[in-house]
């Protein structure tokens, strides 16, 4: 579909991951195609209204989809819409006042200390040097795994009593 992928050219001008775009249009291709066995009709974006994408959130709910994914969607089609009304495609946006589904946000759960020794122990016991230093920069630092395969060795400082690690791409190409 020629929109879809003038909407992926948008998303990556506007510096977003590989991995970000490709959600991204994923979601869209499943939204249109719902859209076509729904009403028997190819997707168009002029023709979509509120109630279609109220009927989309309930075809998710249906489906036992949950909630985070099911507000991604919302939240992917509200970002297609939005680009669409600014490129002058839609009139409006017909994802505003459409609620988002309620989630629970559950506390990121962390090792407990015996999880944590028994982790240790396995790596320094099994593992190589690399394997034990990884554990522990991730230990020690809070960084995401990501974060820390893609360090250089320029990328840690390490003195007598103190020390840092510069993150030169974080999550978003964030520099911190």
């Amino acid at each position: 579909m020629e929109i879809l992928d003038s909407f992926k050219i948008h998303l990556k001008g506007r510096g977003l991951s590989e991995r970000t775009v490709t959600s991204y249009v994923t979601t869209m291709y499943r939204f249109a195609k719902w859209v076509e066995q729904a009403y028997g009709s190819e997707f168009d974006a002029v023709a979509i209204t509120s109630l279609d994408v109220a009927d989309y959130r309930r075809h998710l709910i249906e489906m036992r989809k949950k909630p985070a994914t099911i507000n991604h969607a919302l939240d992917v089609l509200n970002s297609f819409f939005t680009w669409a009304s600014a490129e002058g495609i839609v009139q409006t946006n017909p994802v505003v006042g459409i609620k988002r589904v309620q989630q629970q946000k559950n506390a990121p759960r962390w090792l407990d200390r015996r999880e944590l020794g028994s982790l240790i122990r396995a790596v320094q016991k099994y593992g190589k040097k690399r394997d034990t230093v990884l554990v522990m920069v991730l230990q020690h630092t809070g960084l995401r795994i990501s974060e820390v395969v893609s360090l250089k060795l320029e990328d840690i400082v390490i003195r007598e009593r103190s020390g840092f690690v510069r993150v030169q791409r974080g999550k978003g190409d964030k520099y911190r």
